[in-house]
């Protein structure tokens, strides 16, 4: 079985979620919010992706970051593939864009 294993975050900013506009991707989900997040590359620690894909996709620099939840599940149009979403509430300052 194939294993991907996904870092999303919950950015957080004067007390208020941030969402982005998912572009590119299937045409399923092209377009449509989502948290912001990226895969995990070989031997990365989840933490050093979440910095990684939060910069190089929205510009954002996270302040604090904190480990939220985990959760796996079997991919329902491919059944040798597992999810692996690692979840992080992250602040990010009041100036940052």
């Amino acid at each position: 079985m194939r294993q991907k294993i996904v870092v999303r975050a919950i950015v957080s900013r004067r007390k208020r979620v941030l969402l982005l506009r998912r572009r590119g991707g299937r045409a399923t989900i092209e377009g449509k919010y989502e948290l912001p997040g990226g895969s995990l590359r070989d031997r990365e620690q989840p933490v050093d992706t979440l910095k990684r894909t939060l910069q190089a996709f929205s510009g954002i620099a996270p302040e604090t970051f904190k480990l939220h939840d985990a959760v796996s599940f079997i991919d329902p149009d491919d059944a040798d593939l597992q999810y692996l979403f690692i979840l992080f509430f992250v602040e990010i300052a009041d100036d940052a864009r």
